[in-house]
């Protein structure tokens, strides 16, 4: 098992790895494009229409091809054994779960699951996939989109398909590591109001005012209204923190990528390059420690924001990843993965590795 790779962004590139795909005993395919080709929707959609096997697919900033980045390409990858697609609403938990229901999963032993990244809803639908499959399934997957939202990212044989998610269960086994190293600098502060991706109150005080103090407590400054090197986390019973995203910070409100509850306690969280390094190694041992037996494809789902954190540091979270494999991948806008150990999060700035096995 193993990827077919490209570098080149136009659709004749894409047939040629489609068609060898078609040839491989699989039910069906994963395909991992970057947000910058010059796929038509039309003529991406004709193509996919007669492709003979069940098409998974989404775009994201950039692609890890063979262990260097790549803001054009696609990967695929033949999905072998068992295996079925399905595109799960958001913003309706219940007719998701409906749809999961109607699957054939009792082979299911992964859940390859991609969302819109900068959609409304994320967590919920996070939520209702990881109750009804529950944690004997290893997870992989993440938010799907370019750095510049609006755009359609997610497709199957029909094309392109907008507000919902798009799950694949498969009967291979995965073995995933995920870390991020990021670390407390504030006290808990409880979300006392919120609406959607926007927390309105922290401790009972404007959000703003609250993070903002928070921020200069630890001696930081804010960059364009948000600030990446301060996102924020939710403490998990026996993991390291769930860490949401600040992608602006407006009059009144903190606005993150995904929605927080409330009722939760978050912290305020900042690293070092270098603290984000050891958790890049720490994500690659736990996924090779859970290791079975036989050979494993090694997929690497990182975040862009944590690539852009680290600027030329990135690089060498890559070398730590991929340990001189050629690994394959994306630079995603979140990252969902579990290896069956705690439960399922939309997650930000995380370092993922998982191994698939046949």
């Amino acid at each position: 098992m193993q990827f077919l790779a490209t570098e080149r962004g136009d659709l004749a590139a894409l047939d040629g790895l489609l068609a060898q795909a078609a040839a491989a005993p699989a039910q069906s395919v994963l395909v991992l494009g970057a947000a910058g080709n010059a796929w038509d929707e039309a003529a991406l959609a004709e193509r996919l229409g007669r492709h003979p096997q069940a098409v998974c697919g989404a775009l994201f900033p950039e692609l890890i091809v063979h262990g260097r980045r790549a803001a054009r390409g696609a990967l695929v990858l033949p999905l072998e054994g068992e295996s079925r697609v399905a595109f799960l609403p958001l913003g309706n938990p219940a007719e998701a779960t409906l749809r999961l229901a109607g699957l054939d999963s009792e082979a299911a032993r992964l859940a390859l699951l991609f969302v819109p990244g900068a959609a409304e809803g994320i967590a919920a639908l996070v939520e209702a996939v990881f109750n009804h499959l529950g944690p004997q399934v290893a997870y992989l997957g993440a938010g799907a989109g370019g750095v510049a939202a609006g755009a359609p990212a997610l497709f199957g044989n029909a094309g392109y398909v907008e507000g919902h998610a798009l799950i694949c269960l498969s009967s291979l086994t995965a073995s995933v590591g995920v870390a991020h190293g990021w670390q407390p600098v504030s006290p808990p502060l409880r979300v006392t109001r919120a609406q959607g991706r926007r927390i309105l109150g922290l401790d009972w005080h404007p959000a703003d005012a609250a993070y903002r103090a928070a921020v200069a407590g630890h001696g930081g400054a804010e960059t364009q209204g948000g600030t990446d090197a301060y996102p924020l986390g939710v403490a998990r019973l026996g993991a390291e923190m769930m860490v949401r995203d600040v992608v602006g910070v407006e009059e009144g409100a903190v606005v993150c990528v995904a929605e927080l509850s409330e009722g939760a306690y978050v912290h305020v969280l900042h690293a070092s390059s270098a603290q984000l390094l050891v958790a890049a190694g720490a994500a690659r041992q736990q996924a090779y420690a859970a290791r079975g037996q036989g050979t494993a494809l090694p997929v690497i789902v990182d975040c862009i924001s944590r690539a852009q954190f680290l600027g030329p540091d990135y690089a060498r979270e890559l070398a730590l990843l991929t340990a001189g494999e050629p690994l394959c991948g994306a630079l995603t806008l979140g990252e969902i993965a579990s290896g069956g150990h705690d439960c399922l999060e939309f997650l930000n700035k995380t370092a993922v590795l998982g191994l698939l096995h046949g």
